[in-house]
């Protein structure tokens, strides 16, 4: 096996092919420090979409370590862009 092959794909390379997962993702890490609670996302997702397609792409996103939720003020989910981290040589 040559290093292609057995390299580990990047976060980018293991993100969805959906539109909306990634529109949802940007929106969240436009969204910095603060995050997104679930109300402002009902905006991204749209008010028609059920909430099973909306937590399952949340979820997705969780597991693949590009959001985390966290609990806010008033017991509604909070979700915050995670990026990984950089090697200290890098400097961009």
């Amino acid at each position: 096996m040559t290093t292609e092959q057995t390299a580990q794909p990047t976060q980018e390379q293991r993100l969805p092919n959906n539109p909306l997962a990634n529109k949802v993702l940007q929106a969240i890490r436009n969204a910095g420090t603060k995050g997104l609670n679930d109300l402002q996302l009902e905006w991204i997702f749209g008010r028609n979409r059920m909430a099973p397609e909306r937590d399952k792409i949340l979820r997705q996103l969780e597991g693949l370590n590009v959001i985390k939720c966290s609990p806010s003020r008033g017991g509604a989910r909070l979700w915050i862009a995670i990026y990984p981290e950089r090697n200290k040589g890098d400097k961009k």
